[in-house]
């Protein structure tokens, strides 16, 4: 009988570790650690990653070099969709901002009801923009941009076509938690805005659906 502590798999050669496990190992590492892109595990074996985007980003033809997106990591798959849902997305006109985003887009519609002190009348309305197809880069490079489970969060939702066409399109929107945004005061039972936000009603074009402006906003 061998004893436990002199048993050795393998007809007593020890197996060494290959470089694919350590490979494998150090993506797990990257993928998890500090990351902004928490799911970039299971992203590596979905094909295209859809994204929408329908604010400055969009607007402004060099931004997005800086934010680390170009040719080779993202293109334009359909240049004009809209959200199915309605939204009440608002530019941010704070002298000091809380953000570097122009234009934010809060997860519920009804993000205003109950804000004290000057209301956010605006109307809820669909979103306009494009979908962007892009590849682990492209959306590591949105997701330190949006700082996704920090400021925003990405979600998948469905799109639609205009002109009537009623095919959805599904694919990742980036929002920002009301929590972001809002704090309550429970002497007032209200709610009140964060330091470094101050809504203004997004441009729109003939009552129709919100789109990007076209003023970058200066600090």
């Amino acid at each position: 009988m061998t004893n436990l502590l002199e048993f050795k798999p393998s007809g007593g050669q020890e197996e060494e570790t290959t470089s694919f496990e350590l490979d494998a190992k150090s993506s797990l590492y990257d993928d998890v650690w500090f990351s902004c892109t928490p799911d970039l595990p299971h992203l590596r074996y979905t094909g295209k990653i859809p994204v929408f985007i329908w604010d400055e980003l969009k607007t402004y033809k060099d931004y997005k070099y800086d934010v680390g997106l170009n040719e080779d990591n993202s293109e334009v798959d359909q240049y004009l969709v809209m959200t199915k849902d309605k939204y009440l997305p608002f530019r941010n006109t704070a002298k000091t901002p809380a953000s570097g985003h122009d234009l934010l887009l809060p997860s519920s519609p009804d993000w205003a009801v109950g804000l004290g002190g000057t209301p956010f009348t605006a109307e809820k309305r669909r979103v306009s923009g494009r979908i962007l197809n892009v590849n682990l880069e492209g959306i590591q490079a949105l997701d330190r941009y949006y700082f996704n489970t920090a400021l925003h969060e990405r979600r998948k939702l469905p799109f639609v076509r205009p002109h009537g066409n009623t095919t959805e399109v599904i694919a990742w929107m980036y929002t920002i938690p009301v929590r972001n945004i809002l704090k309550y005061m429970p002497h007032e039972n209200s709610y009140e805005l964060v330091r470094g936000f101050e809504p203004q009603q997004c441009s729109s074009v003939d009552g129709g659906p919100y789109t990007s402006t076209h003023s970058q906003h200066v600090y």
